[in-house]
């Protein structure tokens, strides 16, 4: 009976040794593309709907190396394309990750009849709608960042941000913090077209305006006055 009970002991032991020295691995999707993709599917793991310029990461097991495809749809306006990558994608390193751009090629209607192969663009067409692309390339962090009541988040020094909006001509309203002292401003007036992706670039000397005083100058010198 002890040396049942002693074999039960080392096999459970061995066993938990096991599991704990099984490693995770991660796997992050990035959307560079211009069209928002929903209903992300990797190895039956849902990556959720990423907008332009997100990203979703997600864990797996040593022992999922993949070898699976991505499968998503692309959303222009009210429309949806069912597609999935052409490669199958393997989880060789610690950190794995795949990036889709407008020109990634996929999969369209993979497993019909009347499937094709072609680039996001081509499968989904032209924009339907504005898309306004916030870099920010300034010495400081962005936050509460609002164009036409559309909310781009925090954006901090060397990150971007992207997300559809309604066209015309309308002020970018942030943030900027010092300390304790937080105040609201905004730029100059931006322009976004419908169908198309519009760049706008923070630097140290984009010029704002602080919503509160009027006061205006570079996004250094403003964030330099604060006190």
């Amino acid at each position: 009976m002890k040396k049942l009970l002693t074999l039960f002991a080392i096999l459970a032991f061995f066993f938990t040794a096991c599991e704990s020295e099984i490693k995770e691995k991660t796997f992050n999707i990035i959307n560079n593309s211009s069209y928002t993709l929903t209903g992300i599917n990797f190895i039956s793991t849902d990556f959720g709907t990423l907008t332009s310029g997100q990203s979703s990461v997600r864990k797996f097991s040593e022992f999922e190396t993949g070898g699976w495809s991505i499968e998503f749809y692309i959303i222009n306006d009210t429309d949806s394309y069912y597609c999935m990558t052409v490669n199958r994608i393997y989880l060789n390193n610690d950190n794995n990750e795949y990036i889709f751009n407008n020109n990634s090629v996929v999969i369209f209607n993979p497993y019909s009849g009347n499937s094709s192969t072609d680039t996001l663009t081509n499968i989904a067409g032209p924009l339907k709608t504005a898309v306004l692309q916030l870099s920010n390339m300034s010495d400081y962090n962005l936050l509460n960042v609002e164009f036409d009541s559309v909310d781009f988040g925090n954006i901090n020094s060397g990150s971007n941000s992207n997300k559809s909006v309604s066209a015309g001509t309308k002020f970018i309203f942030f943030n900027l913090q010092k300390g304790n002292v937080n105040v609201r401003c905004r730029t100059e007036a931006i322009t976004s077209v419908d169908n198309n992706t519009t760049p706008f670039i923070f630097t140290n000397n984009t010029i704002i305006t602080v919503t509160g005083t009027g006061e205006s100058g570079t996004l250094k010198n403003i964030y330099n006055g604060l006190n």
